[in-house]
């Protein structure tokens, strides 16, 4: 088989991705997934890896995609898992507007948030799984300290408190604290 011609696979990429509505996969700029380059996602993403050029355009342009689509198109393709494979530039563009869209709902939550309590399984207003938000709040300090400040009488932050210096996840709270309360339960035991 005659290896294609990078020259014009590069065209035929920025072609395409320049009127691509969406995130510009190599898979969705490919004819076999409904796109208009005439190679397949691997000759794409070949070029892709050769051409850091490309490679920036086409994460540049996803990236701005994200930020720019609407809330509902966010939502849906957050709900759908059709970014659960992003990278780069566009990953990271995902990750700051979910962080946007909870610290809202964090904002607006009346009573004590949590990540159950956020999604709409738990009747709060994100439309997210449970394990998303529970993910960006545990690699997001500033979301965690905004769910503290919701909470200020919340007895795991105020144990969260006594811990080392050291940073601590809410999830790393959350386990000493039961360790702590065991360990409590088993010593009145082995007294009684």
């Amino acid at each position: 088989m005659r290896s294609p011609d990078y020259g014009q696979v590069r065209a035929d990429i920025l072609a395409a991705a320049a009127s691509y509505e969406g995130i510009p996969t190599p898979e969705n700029l490919s004819m076999e997934g409904g796109g208009s380059v005439r190679y397949s996602a691997a000759v794409i993403r070949r070029c892709a890896r050769e051409d850091p050029s490309v490679k920036d355009l086409l994460e540049e342009k996803g990236a701005a995609y994200v930020r720019a689509c609407s809330r509902e198109a966010f939502d849906e393709a957050m709900t759908a898992l059709r970014w659960g494979f992003a990278r780069g530039k566009v990953r990271a563009a995902i990750e700051e507007r979910l962080d946007t869209h909870i610290l809202e709902a964090i904002g607006q939550f009346k009573g004590v948030p949590n990540p159950f309590t956020l999604t709409k399984a738990g009747g709060g207003p994100l439309p997210y799984a449970q394990s998303t938000v529970f993910s960006r709040l545990d690699f997001n300090s500033a979301l965690q300290a905004a769910i503290e400040a919701k909470a200020p009488s919340n007895p795991l932050a105020e144990r969260a408190d006594a811990l080392p210096a050291k940073p601590v996840s809410i999830r790393q709270a959350r386990r000493e604290a039961a360790k702590e309360h065991v360990t409590a339960i088993v010593q009145r035991l082995r007294r009684a």
